[in-house]
């Protein structure tokens, strides 16, 4: 028996319409759908659909490369060697180094050059904060503010985020949903591509 929390809606005294999104396990047979009221008062609802979304997943496993928070070390060694074998990476910045300043780090117009080169460059939030610990609006700020600050920089299309330090709740992962990004990626063994793998 698991549970998972899917959302806190704004309180509201007219119909409001919310549509939330979660990925079952593999193994459920049936779920059940609770709503919680955190203190005095009432909750009426109407019109409650439960819709099967499509997988859009792989067939099969795929192998990726991925470097975390955007050392220079990396541009400077690593993306040399996967362009002389023809491979290609995904780079995930934090994005408050973009600016310069950061000694090791690399700056936009580095970032441009391997996106330029065919790597993908994927957000790792503003600051490397384990963001299971942040509060709401910090959170928002470090999933929403990466990615905008990264579009800002001009890179193109960003469709997934590394979690820093490995580290993820259900709030971060509705953090990711309600920002855009199509995937998060976790680390060992969180970080493992499986067919079946919940992609956030």
């Amino acid at each position: 028996l698991s549970y998972a929390w899917l959302a806190s809606p704004a309180v509201s005294v007219d119909w409001t319409t919310a549509t939330y999104t979660f990925t079952t396990p593999a193994d459920v047979t049936k779920l059940s759908i609770f709503h919680s009221i955190a203190a005095t008062g009432w909750l009426i609802t109407d019109n409650h659909k439960l819709v099967e979304v499509p997988s859009n997943k792989f067939n099969q496993g795929m192998l990726s490369f991925n470097f975390d928070d955007g050392y220079l070390s990396v541009y400077d060694t690593a993306i040399p060697m996967l362009n002389a074998a023809n491979m290609k990476s995904t780079q995930y910045i934090v994005s408050e180094t973009l600016g310069g300043g950061f000694s090791g780090y690399v700056n936009a117009a580095q970032v441009l050059a391997m996106q330029a080169q065919g790597h993908e460059i994927g957000a790792h939030s503003s600051s490397h904060a384990d963001l299971t610990l942040s509060t709401p609006t910090d959170l928002a700020n470090e999933v929403g503010g990466s990615k905008t600050a990264l579009e800002n920089a001009g890179v193109n299309f960003i469709s997934s985020f590394a979690y820093p330090y490995g580290n993820y709740n259900n709030a971060v992962i509705q953090a990711l949903v309600n920002a855009g990004y199509e995937a998060g990626r976790g680390a060992y063994p969180d970080g493992e591509n499986y067919k079946d793998t919940n992609k956030y």
